[in-house]
């Protein structure tokens, strides 16, 4: 309980943030780039969809403040976790994965 309570405060629950993770193709991009930060060709490669795909979702991360994007690196933009974000991560709530709004069940309590 402890926990779900200082996950709440500590992020910013919103719409666009339950809408961006509503998403199964959001959430493995959030996974992928949790894992190191990514370009839109290496997403578009690893979860086989169009890069203009790609380009849609991570504009709905973008806005929900979950990832931005990072200064250009030999001609290539990455993208990497917001610090709101990545509290997802560190709180051990999700467990390395984001499965989705029946994690946050537990917020009913």
């Amino acid at each position: 309980m402890m926990v779900v309570y200082s996950l709440v405060v500590n992020i910013k629950w919103d719409i666009k943030v339950l809408r961006a993770i509503s998403s199964e193709k959001r959430r493995l991009i959030i996974i992928e780039i949790h894992i190191v930060p990514r370009t839109v060709s290496d997403l578009s490669k690893i979860l086989c969809i169009t890069k203009p795909a790609v380009l849609k979702h991570l504009k709905i991360l973008i806005e929900a403040d979950l990832i931005y994007k990072k200064n250009k690196v030999n001609q290539f933009i990455y993208y990497d976790l917001t610090d709101q974000c990545k509290i997802l991560f560190d709180t051990n709530v999700i467990n390395g994965q984001l499965n989705g709004l029946s994690n946050l069940e537990i917020l009913k309590v």
